[in-house]
C-alpha cells in the first residue's frame, strides 16, 4: 500500500467486542453499535483494541465499519 492509500490491499475487522451492555443507537437511519475490535492489513495482524463504530443502514444494505482516526497516526 502506498502512503497516500492507493495502491490494493485488504483490512481485516476480528474479536469485536462492545464497550457496554448496551451498544445500540437506533435512529431513523439505521441501527449504529460502538466497541472495539482487532484489525489486521493484507492479513497481517496490525492494529489491536481500535474503537470502532458499525452502522447498518436502514434497509439492511448498507454496513459501514469506521475504525478510529487513531490508527492512522
Amino acid at each position: 500500500m502506498l502512503a497516500n492509500g492507493t495502491d490494493r490491499h485488504s483490512h481485516e475487522f476480528t474479536n469485536f467486542k462492545p464497550v457496554s451492555v448496551l451498544p445500540l443507537l437506533l435512529d431513523p437511519k439505521g441501527i449504529t453499535f460502538i466497541g472495539m475490535m482487532d484489525v489486521k492489513l493484507n492479513s497481517a495482524d496490525k492494529w489491536f483494541g481500535i474503537p470502532i463504530s458499525v452502522a447498518i443502514g436502514k434497509n439492511f444494505n448498507t454496513i459501514s465499519i469506521v475504525p478510529s482516526a487513531k490508527i492512522y497516526k
